[in-house]
C-alpha cells in the first residue's frame, strides 16, 4: 500500500511540473494531465540513435502513420494511464479490503490412514492489534503402525537422542521435546504416556508454566511392530525458560489449540479456541492480497501494450517490404509500356498515380503510395530529378534506389535507351518475384506443420483410446 501511495505522489509531482506544457492536439479533459506528463518525460530523454522500430515507423509515414515523436508520446501516455489507475485500485483495495482472509471456527481432521498435517493460522486477539502466526498440528483420526522386532529395538536405542530435541539432557528440559507417533517410514508406532498429564502434550510441547524448582514428568512409551512390543521410560525435569511477551502469547495459543485437537481425536471437525485468557480470538488464513494481484495485472498489461505496439509497427513494415518486392516488376512493366508509348517519365509517373487513385485506395499498395507522394512533390515545386531520388530513398530497398537513380540519370540524358534498360530491369524483377513467391509458399507450408501435427494427434487419440477401452 505504501509503495502505491508513494508512486501516486510521484504522479502528483509529475502533473504539477508539466501543467504549463501546451499540447498540439485536443484531448479529453481527464487525459490532458497524462499527455502533458508524457510530453514532459519525452522531452527529458536524450537523443538516441535510430532503432529498428523507428526506422520501420518512418517507412510507413507515406500512408499517414504518426511520427516517431507522437508514437513515443502515445505509448508513454497509455502506460501512465494504466499504471495510474492500477495504483488507485491497489490503494483502494489496501484501505477498504486489506487482506482477503477466510475466518475459521473449525478445521477438518485427516481421515483414517492419512498422515497428519500442520496448518498455519494468523490469530487476532480481541483488544490487540498484533497478529500472531500459530501452527496447529493435526494428527489423523486413527493410526496403527507395525514393525519387526529388530526395527523396534533399533528405535528404542534412538529414542533418547530423538526425544531430547534441542535440549542437552533430561535433567534440565527448557524447550519442547520430540515425541514422534511413528518412525522408520511409518513401520513403527509409538504410544506415549505422560505422568503427570498436562505438563507436556502428546506432541512433546510444554503446555504448562512450571515453577522455578521445575517439575518431573515421567515419559513412557509402548513401541510396537507387528506383534512385538517394547517399553521405553525416561524422566524429564521440566524447568522454566525466559520468554518474551510475544512468545508467551504464542505458547498459550498453541497450547489451547493443541488441547482442542487432543480432546476431539474421534471427531471429524476440530473446534478452534474462541477465547484465550478471557479474550476473544479470531483464526484466519491469508489467501491472496487483492492489491498485489491488481498491481501485478497492471504491470503485465503495461508490458503487453508496450511490446504489442512495437510488434504492430514491425508487422506493418514487414508487410510493406514484402508487398513492395512483389509490386516492383509490375511497376517497372507499366513504366516501360508508358515510356514505349511515347510518354515522358514525368507523365508516366502521373499516369500511374492517377490510375491508382481512381481505384479508391481500397487496397493500399505502398509503392503506388510512394509514387503519388512523388507526384505531389513535383507539383509543389521539387525538381523531377530530386523527386525520383527521394522516391528510391523512401522505398528503402536496393532495387528502388537503383530505379530512382536510373530515372534521375536519364532525365539529364534523355529517354533514349531508357525503354531497353527498363526492360532488362523488368526481366530481372520477374525472376526475383518468382523466387520470392516460391519462398513465401515454402514458409506457408512450414506454418501448416503445427496444425497438421495437432490434427494427427487428435486422430491417433480417436483411434487408440477406444481400442484400449475394449481390453
Amino acid at each position: 500500500m505504501w509503495i502505491s501511495a508513494i508512486l501516486l505522489s510521484v504522479y502528483g509531482i509529475l502533473f504539477f511540473v508539466s501543467r504549463k506544457i501546451e499540447l498540439e492536439k485536443e484531448y479529453r479533459s481527464w487525459q490532458i494531465p497524462f499527455h502533458k506528463a508524457a510530453v514532459f518525460l519525452q522531452g527529458k530523454r536524450k537523443n538516441e540513435r535510430k532503432n529498428k522500430t523507428q526506422k520501420q515507423l518512418e517507412s510507413l509515414q507515406t500512408i499517414g502513420y504518426i511520427s516517431w515523436k507522437e508514437y513515443q508520446e502515445k505509448k508513454t501516455t497509455v502506460v501512465l494511464i494504466i499504471l495510474f489507475f492500477t495504483l488507485c485500485i491497489s490503494v483502494f483495495c489496501s484501505v477498504f479490503i486489506q487482506k482477503y482472509t477466510e475466518i475459521f471456527t473449525a478445521i477438518e481432521r485427516p481421515s483414517y490412514g492419512e498422515s497428519g498435517r500442520k496448518e498455519e493460522f494468523e490469530v487476532l486477539i480481541e483488544g490487540e492489534e498484533k497478529e500472531y502466526n500459530i501452527p496447529v498440528y493435526i494428527e489423523s483420526r486413527c493410526y496403527s503402525e507395525q514393525e519387526a522386532k529388530e526395527k523396534m529395538e533399533n528405535v528404542l536405542l534412538k529414542l533418547d537422542e530423538i526425544v531430547l530435541g534441542e535440549n542437552e539432557s533430561f535433567d534440565e528440559v527448557k524447550t519442547d521435546l520430540v515425541l514422534p507417533k511413528v518412525m522408520d517410514d511409518g513401520m513403527v508406532s509409538i504410544q506415549w504416556t505422560l505422568t503427570p498429564y498436562g505438563v507436556i502434550s502428546e506432541a512433546g510441547k510444554i503446555v504448562k508454566e512450571v515453577g522455578e524448582e521445575g517439575e518431573i514428568v515421567k515419559i513412557e512409551a509402548i513401541v510396537q511392530c507387528q506383534d512385538e512390543k517394547g517399553m521405553y521410560t525416561v524422566f524429564a525435569n521440566i524447568v522454566p525458560r525466559d520468554m518474551t511477551q510475544e512468545e508467551e502469547v504464542i505458547r498459550k495459543l498453541e497450547a489451547a489449540a493443541q488441547k482442542q485437537e487432543e480432546e476431539s481425536r474421534q471427531k471429524e471437525i476440530i473446534d478452534l479456541p474462541e477465547e484465550v485468557d478471557g479474550k476473544k480470538v479470531t483464526w484466519t488464513k491469508t489467501k491472496v492480497s487483492v492489491a498485489s494481484v491488481i498491481c501485478l495485472f497492471g504491470l503485465l498489461l503495461t508490458l503487453f501494450f508496450w511490446m504489442n505496439e512495437d510488434q504492430k509497427v514491425e508487422k506493418n513494415a514487414k508487410n510493406r517490404e514484402n508487398q513492395m518486392k512483389m509490386d516492383y516488376a509490375v511497376v517497372v512493366f507499366k513504366m516501360r509500356m508508358l515510356v514505349g508509348a511515347g510518354m515522358t517519365m514525368r507523365s508516366a509517373f502521373f499516369r500511374i498515380a492517377e490510375e491508382y487513385e481512381q481505384r479508391g485506395r481500397k487496397d493500399i499498395r505502398y509503392v503506388y503510395e510512394e509514387i503519388v507522394y512523388s507526384c505531389r512533390e513535383m507539383e509543389s515545386g521539387v525538381s523531377e530529378e530530386k523527386a525520383y531520388e527521394h522516391f528510391g530513398q523512401r522505398c528503402g530497398q536496393s532495387r528502388y534506389l537503383k530505379l530512382g537513380r536510373i530515372l534521375a540519370q536519364h532525365l539529364r540524358k534523355g529517354t533514349e535507351g531508357l525503354e531497353e534498360i527498363l526492360g532488362q530491369e523488368m526481366q530481372q524483377a520477374q525472376e526475383e518475384r518468382m523466387a520470392l513467391a516460391r519462398q513465401m509458399g515454402e514458409e506457408a507450408g512450414t506454418k501448416l506443420l503445427l496444425p497438421m501435427g495437432m490434427m494427427l494427434v487428435v486422430v491417433l487419440v480417436i483411434l487408440i483410446v477406444p481400442a484400449f477401452m475394449n481390453f
